[in-house]
């Protein structure tokens, strides 16, 4: 009867070790990286050219409004489900930049509930 559960025993460990290399979740990121560094080198004045050479063209354009560019980022850690979230906003006038602002990166638990969209 042991050499049945020595047997049974290396079964359940190789099925543990072959499984558990399926518990790999990858970091999900979408949109333009935004970086603090990024930000900081944009500065009223510049050209659409100059802040596309920086941060690149914005993912969604808005065919209503040529003159505002709005860039998000997304990333979602795969190992702590952390979520962080970006966004700047720019507005051009004479093809250049009059206004922007951008928020500071938050950061949620995967476990925290979801901010409603109306709410900020």
């Amino acid at each position: 009867m042991n050499k049945y559960k020595y047997k049974f025993f290396l079964f359940i460990l190789a099925l543990t070790m072959m499984f558990s290399g399926c518990l790999y979740r990858p970091d999900i990121q979408q949109g333009n990286e935004l970086d603090d560094e990024m930000i900081a080198s944009i500065s009223l004045g510049m050209t659409k050219d100059e802040v596309a050479d920086i941060l690149g063209r914005p993912l969604i354009t808005d065919p209503f409004n040529r003159d505002r560019w709005d860039y998000y980022y997304f990333l979602k850690d795969g190992k702590t489900g952390s979520v962080t979230r970006r966004a700047l906003f720019i507005e051009f006038v004479d093809d250049k930049v009059s206004h922007f602002k951008g928020s500071a990166p938050t950061s949620q638990s995967e476990s925290a509930p979801e901010e409603d969209a109306a709410d900020s």
